[in-house]
């Protein structure tokens, strides 16, 4: 659904689909205007403000997109839509590193092994698939021990669960790990690790 807009308060701001629907693919310097530039190390490009727009823009546009922005930054992110179209497993194909979200709910980890397999029916290795559990926690009734266990080839990371902080955090569009206030706390630290982890 594309919530990254609302995150940073920019709803309003122009997304993908503004920029496929005026052709602007042929170079960075024509993207730059549909990008929000948060800090200097941290531009962003938008969902479709309604999910179904999402079907007007083809893989060749986002090849097109990837192509020109690569050559610009150390690391592109892109956060996909769940289901496996065609869209999705180019970016999937193209991609250095995965990162599958889960979390402790016996169910989500019952989803997760089964994505996993799916990313290995897909020929993606453990070095590329790898798994980040967020909200980790104990009352859930599934020890972290169980986790790692379970997941040892592909587990990258667990994010504590932190709740009250967090959901400040996202609904006043501040990044958490911006504030000196908060920094120290241990969702910011396994954030950083993840992250140095990711680009090494």
């Amino acid at each position: 659904f594309g919530d990254i807009s609302i995150l940073t308060n920019q709803i309003n701001h122009k997304s993908i689909l503004d920029l496929v629907d005026e052709g602007q693919l042929d170079s960075y310097e024509n993207i730059i205007p549909y990008l929000y530039i948060y800090n200097e190390n941290l531009h962003m490009m938008f969902a479709p403000g309604k999910p179904e727009a999402a079907e007007y823009i083809g893989r060749n546009d986002i090849e097109k997109i990837i192509k020109a922005c690569q050559k610009h930054y150390d690391v592109l992110v892109i956060d996909t839509g769940i289901n496996f179209n065609d869209n999705t497993l180019f970016i999937l194909d193209y991609s250095h590193t995965i990162i599958f979200v889960s979390t402790m709910e016996i169910t989500a980890l019952k989803n997760t092994k089964l994505g996993l397999n799916v990313m290995r029916s897909l020929g993606y290795d453990k070095s590329k698939v790898k798994l980040v559990i967020n909200k980790m926690d104990a009352g859930y009734g599934v020890s972290k021990n169980d986790v790692e266990e379970t997941f040892k080839d592909n587990l990258l990371a667990m994010i504590p669960r932190k709740d009250k902080i967090v959901g400040l955090s996202v609904n006043r569009g501040q990044p958490i790990c911006d504030s000196d206030k908060y920094n120290k706390i241990k969702v910011c630290k396994a954030i950083e690790e993840m992250c140095s982890k990711l680009t090494v």
